[in-house]
Formats: structure tokens, sequence, C-alpha cells
């Protein structure tokens, strides 16, 4: 009796529960989902999404399907952008053939600077193979004048002298200074007195064989006659120049244009390009004034 009414009790209790908590819950669930389907909004997806996050009831739960909402929205988005038109595709063709116009353009400035550098670097080649020969000549030049120097000194003293007056000052000189002293002393006390007396004092006062050298060479052009063929001069003494050292010349020049500049540009004009070249080069290293003015003369006339 005391069991039945003990089981009749807890079934008692628990219709309670049943009908306080648990229907009308269930009653409210059931209710809000219809509600919601009714107002259109996707119940079902929300649960699986909600039950896609819970760890383990993830991977009985199937994924919840796209919306087509959103699906619409994307096709929608996709449709409303515009597709290319002629005209752009046209002006991106015109913009690739420009860069690729700028890119040959380039590309062939390049080969043309790389054809100056070698241009630069065979006439830096030439020249210095010039430079090697002049000085080879420079040398023959010395062995020349040692060799006259020798001819006068073995002469009598008495023959050589009335020669040597007929030479410029600095012609005798030159020659004098490869002699031995006794042949100097022979060949200067049958010469003139006066002559003999501006030869020692040159004579005593030389510095190096160049300078005489060049001085020479200027006073015997000095003593040229006007009446010689002028064409011929110029182009004897244009491979003369072009045949001495850059420097020498240049130095000669300088000189000779403090008396007669139109004749130095003439002897220029003469001249070989890169002979005259290195010679304007080293007369600019000597006196850029000089030189431009020289140099502009021979561009104008």
């Amino acid at each position: 009796m005391a069991e039945a009414d003990i089981e009749k009790s807890s079934y008692g209790m628990m219709e309670r529960i049943i009908g306080i908590i648990v229907i009308p819950v269930l009653f409210t669930v059931i209710l809000t989902v219809v509600l919601l389907s009714l107002f259109g909004f996707d119940v079902s997806r929300s649960i699986l999404e909600t039950a896609n996050q819970i760890p383990l009831l993830n991977r009985v739960i199937p994924d919840p399907k796209p919306d087509d909402a959103l699906l619409a929205d994307d096709a929608a988005d996709s449709a409303a952008q515009p597709a290319p038109k002629a005209e752009d595709l046209q002006e991106l063709r015109q913009q690739i053939e420009s860069l690729t116009l700028e890119k040959e353009a380039g590309e062939e400035q390049l080969k043309q600077r790389e054809e100056e550098i070698r241009q630069l670097r065979e006439q830096i080649q030439t020249m210095q193979d010039r430079d090697e020969r002049a000085s080879i000549t420079e040398e023959e030049y010395e062995a020349q004048i040692a060799q006259v120097a020798k001819i006068y000194s073995d002469m009598s003293a008495s023959k050589a002298a009335p020669i040597m007056e007929n030479m410029t000052l600095s012609e005798r000189v030159l020659l004098l200074s490869k002699m031995k002293t006794s042949a100097q002393v022979a060949i200067l006390e049958k010469m003139n007195p006066q002559t003999a007396a501006t030869t020692s004092v040159a004579l005593k006062d030389i510095q190096t064989v160049e300078d005489i050298r060049i001085s020479a060479l200027q006073e015997r052009l000095e003593t040229q006659e006007p009446q010689e063929s002028e064409a011929f001069t110029l182009e004897e003494l244009g491979r003369t120049f072009a045949a001495m050292d850059a420097r020498s010349a240049a130095q000669l020049l300088l000189e000779m244009a403090k008396t007669n500049e139109g004749r130095v540009v003439s002897v220029l004009k003469k001249m070989e390009l890169q002979p005259r070249s290195a010679v304007l080069a080293q007369m600019s290293g000597l006196s850029e004034s000089d030189a431009a003015r020289i140099s502009g003369k021979l561009s104008s006339e």
C-alpha cells in the first residue's frame, strides 16, 4: 500500500513538471518557429548554422544550403559589371604598341652609344699609335741633327763658318750645341764678329734642345720668301707639324700665332684630323684663350 502511494506520488511529480515546464516551452518554441517562418525567416538555416558551431555535432549535422538571396545578389553584381568596350581595348593595344616602340628606341640608342664608345676607343688607339710613330720620328730627327752637326764639325772651320752664317740664329745654335767645344771655338773664330757674338750668347743661354729646335723651325718659317708657292709651303708645314710631337707642335704654333695667326690656321687646315685634334688639345692645355680663338677661326673659315 505504502509502495503504491510512493510510486503514485513520483508519477504525479513528473506529470506536473512536464505539464508546467516542458509543454509550455515546447509550445513556445513551435509557435516561434511557425511565426518566424510566416515572416520569411529561414529557421532551418539558422538551426543548422548554430548546430554546425557545436563540436562533435557539426560532424553529423549537414551544412546549410547557400542563401538564394545571396546567390541572386552575386549574379546581379556580375551582370551589372559592364563588359570591356572596343575603345578601351583599342587604347590598351595602343599603349602596348607605344611601350614596345619606346623599348625598341631605347635599345637603338644603347646600340648607338656602344658604337660611339667603340669609335672613341679606336680613335684613342689610333692616337696612341700615332704618338708612338711620332716618338720614332723624333728620334730620327735627333739623329739627323747630330749627323748634320758632325758634317760641319768635320769640315774646315773656314768653310763651315760662312755657311752657318747664312742660317738663322736658332739653327746655328742647334747645330753648335751638338758639336764638341773645340769645333765650336774653331767655327766661331771664323765667323763675322757680330754674328759670332750673338751666337755665343744664345749658345750660352740655351736651356733645352727642344726649345732651340722650336725656335729654329719658327725662324725658318719667318724667313720664307712671300713669293714661294703658298700651297706647297702649307702642305709641307702641315706634314711637318703632324710628324712632330703634339706638345712641341702646339708650342711652336702658339708662338707663330703671336705674329701671324692666319698662317697658323692655314697650317692646321692642312693637317689631318687626328694630328690636328692632338695639337689643338695640347694648345688648349698651354693657353685656353689662344686655342679657343684659333679653333673659332678654324671652324669659321
